[in-house]
């Protein structure tokens, strides 16, 4: 057991006290046993929407290449190249 709940339980009480503690910090602590911070829920938001965000313009830049090789090449060699070459960083990241 961590230290911050070991401090917890009065002494004297036993293994009920040291579970009802437990119990009490379990709903605030994070698995590493850090304390959660109280925005917890806009922190995760944030988060979340600037992935969205970071994801909608890479596709948007890789739609717009594969658009400009169409336009002003039209040989479908360039564009099976441009394509390639656009889902590399995708694959290479996609399982991290």
């Amino acid at each position: 057991m961590s230290d911050a709940i070991k401090t917890q339980s009065p002494e004297g009480q036993g293994a009920a006290a040291n579970a009802e503690s437990l119990e009490q910090l379990s709903g605030h602590l994070t698995a590493h046993g850090t304390p959660v911070p109280e925005r917890w829920k806009s922190i995760l938001v944030i988060l979340f929407a600037s992935v969205a965000v970071s994801f909608l313009a890479s596709f948007a830049a890789g739609y717009s290449l594969i658009w400009h090789l169409t336009v002003t090449t039209s040989n479908v060699v360039v564009l099976a190249a441009g394509m390639g070459l656009n889902s590399i960083p995708g694959a290479l990241l996609g399982p991290f």
